[in-house]
């Protein structure tokens, strides 16, 4: 009997510490049922007078097909402009670090960090698009 509780007492530590090495799941991934998801590292910032993004994308298990864009816009107009951007098609497993940037940042001006993901897992998901919050520039 004693064993037997040991055993269990055991089982259910191993149950416990694996569930808190799992990653946290985006929202939005939850929502859609696709495995995949995107989340922004520093959100969007100036330095050095650029303006920078970046972050790592997560998929588990890895995607039949997979590719990110992650875009800096700017606002001018009514509209978001696209000014710096990355790209890449390699397969998350489970993980992809992204970053891009713009050198040269305008003052005055609004900034955005959007990341757009195009996942299949024998079947495509409809594409997932993240923003961050919305960054407004003084000087550069």
């Amino acid at each position: 009997m004693r064993h037997t509780l040991t055993r269990i007492a055991l089982a259910c530590a191993t149950v416990a510490t694996a569930a808190l090495m799992l990653p946290a799941t985006d929202a939005c991934a939850q929502k859609t049922g696709n495995p995949c998801y995107f989340t922004f590292a520093n959100g969007i910032y100036v330095q050095s007078g650029a303006v920078i993004t970046g972050g790592q994308a997560t998929c588990m298990p890895k995607p039949d097909t997979f590719h990110i864009d992650l875009r800096i816009e700017y606002y001018d107009g009514g509209n978001w402009v696209t000014t710096g951007t990355a790209g890449d098609s390699t397969r998350p497993d489970p993980f992809l670090n992204i970053g891009a940037r713009d050198l040269e940042c305008k003052t005055m001006s609004s900034y955005r960090g959007h990341a757009i993901l195009w996942v299949s897992y024998q079947g495509t998901f409809p594409p997932i698009d993240k923003y961050t919050d919305i960054l407004n520039t003084g000087s550069c």
